[in-house]
């Protein structure tokens, strides 16, 4: 989840406890250590828990932090604010945006592994923020830099030019058994994903309201990025 989807998250269970005046205040500085036992600290892997307790802590109180900062909850009056209970303002009552809990789940479905290494780290973080059009424009950037890279060209040569040079027959980034129509097919798979999938975010921000488009486009810059690696001349 991102901080604002938690925010929004600790906002529905506090409303949804409203009519409790007791169970409608949350604490923001021990949620995540709420969750767990008192006795799974004292089990063998009790660091482990405690690690992550202090991490779901951390991340709850960034979220109330943008409660507070969107005038959605405010800390509770006299000890109980002191002590980090919170409550919900009038305009937090009335709120009436929901979590997308579904769009979460699908993002949640691809893991940052199963992605070529060059979209691992930023590239894949972009996408688990929820930033699907960035995530998906830095993937096609990184497919045309690791052909002009592969391929031993200038940084002028872009776009549709560099993929029909670098795999045209007898360019650097083909295989000895292919004829003139592989080179082709491949030439056009590529500057067809670049020209379809990035440029359509070059100029304009780009969205996603499904979750698996955005998913099976890196899929597919992943792929074409496993296909430099394997026709990647050899270094001499």
């Amino acid at each position: 989840m991102t901080k604002e989807e938690l925010a929004s998250a600790l906002l529905e269970d506090m409303q949804a406890r409203l009519q409790n005046p007791i169970n409608s205040m949350a604490n923001r500085n021990h949620v995540g250590t709420n969750l767990f036992a008192v006795g799974a600290f004292y089990s063998s892997n009790g660091a482990v828990v405690h690690d992550l307790a202090n991490r779901i802590d951390k991340a709850d109180r960034d979220a109330f932090a943008l409660l507070e900062k969107w005038e959605l909850a405010e800390p509770d009056a006299d000890m109980n604010g002191r002590n980090g209970y919170m409550v919900l303002t009038e305009k937090g009552k009335a709120a009436t945006d929901r979590t997308d809990f579904e769009r979460i789940r699908v993002r949640g479905l691809l893991r940052e592994e199963m992605l070529h290494p060059r979209l691992q780290g930023q590239i894949y973080g972009y996408f688990a923020a929820d930033d699907l059009g960035t995530a998906v424009f830095e993937a096609c950037k990184a497919v045309e830099i690791e052909v002009r890279e592969a391929g031993g060209y200038a940084e002028k040569e872009h776009g549709k030019t560099l993929m029909f040079k670098a795999l045209a027959l007898g360019g650097p980034l083909t295989k000895a058994s292919d004829d003139k129509s592989d080179c082709e097919a491949l030439a056009g798979l590529f500057a067809g994903a670049l020209s379809r999938f990035r440029n359509r975010g070059a100029h304009t921000r780009r969205t996603f309201e499904d979750v698996l488009e955005a998913m099976e486009e890196l899929m597919f810059a992943s792929r074409l990025l496993r296909i430099v690696d394997e026709r990647r001349p050899a270094v001499q």
